[in-house]
């Protein structure tokens, strides 16, 4: 007799663990449909979220004051407010295909050595800072090496080694 017993109340408790479950899935899909209220205040927050982020990305910063003095050197210039006005200059050409013999003005501000990549950071002739890669012609010389203290310049007679400061 219990053995007929037992499987009968398993099923009867499986059925009823079944039924209650299911009841708990449709209370839940019941008090999840969307409240019209709740969804206009949720849609009236993420308008102002956009417009905050849209202020954020206006609100850009202007860095040319920053960029316009050297990083890393250690006699780093006062920033250009302290400074008094200069007047704008002609734009010259910093890049010559022309091999010269004559000793360029470079400064080295900075390396960057990446795998593979190095680039200098230099400025011929007293011009703006730009990056340059080995191989790349400089006021009539050639940029040979770039390494982690300085560059190797050269041209068809001599060698010039410029370090880092």
């Amino acid at each position: 007799m219990m053995s007929r017993v037992l499987p009968v109340c398993g099923s009867l408790s499986i059925w009823a663990l079944a039924a209650a479950l299911a009841w708990q899935v449709i209370e839940a899909r019941q008090s999840a449909q969307p409240n019209p209220l709740r969804s206009v205040t949720a849609l009236e927050n993420l308008v102002k979220l956009a417009e905050t982020q849209t202020a954020v990305l206006t609100d850009t910063p202007d860095l040319s004051e920053a960029l316009a003095r050297p990083l890393f050197a250690p006699d780093r210039r006062q920033s250009a407010t302290e400074n008094t006005v200069e007047s704008p200059q002609e734009i010259q050409p910093i890049a010559e295909n022309t091999p010269s013999d004559t000793l360029p003005a470079v400064i080295v501000y900075g390396v960057a050595l990446t795998g593979q990549h190095a680039k200098a950071l230099l400025s011929i002739n007293e011009s703006v800072p730009d990056w340059y890669r080995e191989k790349d012609i400089i006021a009539g010389w050639t940029l040979t090496k770039i390494e982690n203290n300085g560059v190797l310049l050269q041209s068809d007679t001599s060698e010039l080694r410029i370090e880092l400061y």
